[in-house]
């Protein structure tokens, strides 16, 4: 596996890993002996590389809506009804009551938009590619440094983030190096009842936590959990990080991680800008919804041209993963 993959929890397919030839093993009758070709095979000569896709000035903006006739009425009632239940039986339910409004499915009912949809980009070829977006992480230029995970009424609010926590070292891709941003993930608790956050990383893109939140931290979010610099996440475009809190079970959001900014959160009306993007090169563009999960062609996404002005709309076609 490639090592700057491995580091930020990819997974490379069996058709995307580059064989190595072993050249000149022949034995050599007469003299009981092997020799090997000095030469570098033209797949060790790849394998040693990886091309790096520059930022540019391109934007990729477009809808993601429900498709007519899904209907969601059956999903939106089991889950209010399950988020009453939990609520009635909690201790704190005076303060989380407001918590039963489900979050799960957000559609604005005029133009059909669904809310928390993920959209991103990646190369079109993982084992081969990367972006150099260093630029941009020392500029702090299409992202936002400082992001806050409240949790009003017992919900988490967002309910979906982006964070772009590490990027791939143009200097030392093959190597596997990376170098960390300065954005900083703080999850605070608006009140004096008790929260705790877990959060889980199924890859190799982070660590796996679970602790109390500080109370009444909502006036300064420093104080805290710096959740960026605990997980020490890396970035995986195979699932997002889970969080949750065990003392209100129903609580439930997304963080994903990417090694680059190039990803969005759609809006109340389904809609998404990413900027910055290179131009004049082929990419995958990939849509994920905590209902139906993969939205087009699964993890792979689908392939796309890039220019300056881009435009892609999804929909979505079910509810549940596999229907």
């Amino acid at each position: 596996m490639n090592r700057w993959a491995r580091n930020l929890g990819l997974v490379l397919t069996p058709a995307l890993i580059l064989s190595v030839a072993l050249l000149g093993c022949s034995g050599d009758k007469e003299k009981g002996k092997t020799t090997k070709s000095k030469e570098k095979t033209e797949d060790e000569e790849v394998a040693g590389k990886l091309k790096a896709i520059k930022t540019g000035s391109g934007v990729l903006t477009g809808k993601v809506t429900l498709k007519e006739g899904v209907d969601l009425t059956s999903d939106i009632e089991t889950i209010t009804a399950s988020l009453k239940k939990q609520i009635a039986d909690n201790k704190n339910k005076d303060v989380c009551e407001q918590a039963s409004k489900q979050k799960t499915w957000l559609v604005d009912k005029d133009s059909r938009g669904v809310k928390n949809v993920f959209v991103w980009i990646k190369p079109e070829n993982e084992d081969e590619q990367f972006f150099d977006v260093k630029e941009l992480a020392e500029k702090q230029k299409g992202f936002k440094p400082i992001l806050v995970l409240d949790q009003p009424h017992c919900a988490f609010d967002p309910r979906a983030l982006v964070l772009f926590p590490a990027y791939i070292d143009p200097g030392k891709a093959s190597k596997g190096e990376i170098v960390r941003t300065k954005q900083k993930l703080y999850v605070i608790n608006p009140y004096g009842i008790e929260h705790n956050t877990k959060w889980e990383v199924r890859t190799e893109a982070g660590k796996s936590g679970n602790l109390v939140v500080p109370k009444s931290t909502q006036q300064d979010p420093q104080a805290g959990l710096d959740m960026t610099d605990l997980g020490r996440f890396k970035g995986s475009y195979k699932e997002p990080v889970e969080i949750h809190c065990n003392i209100h079970p129903w609580m439930t959001a997304y963080a994903w991680a990417f090694p680059h900014p190039y990803a969005a959160v759609t809006n109340d009306k389904g809609e998404y800008t990413i900027e910055n993007l290179p131009t004049g090169v082929k990419v995958r563009v990939v849509a994920w919804h905590e209902g139906p999960r993969w939205i087009n062609g699964g993890g792979d996404g689908e392939v796309i041209d890039l220019s300056e002005k881009n435009t892609k709309n999804f929909e979505i076609t079910r509810t549940k993963p596999g229907e």
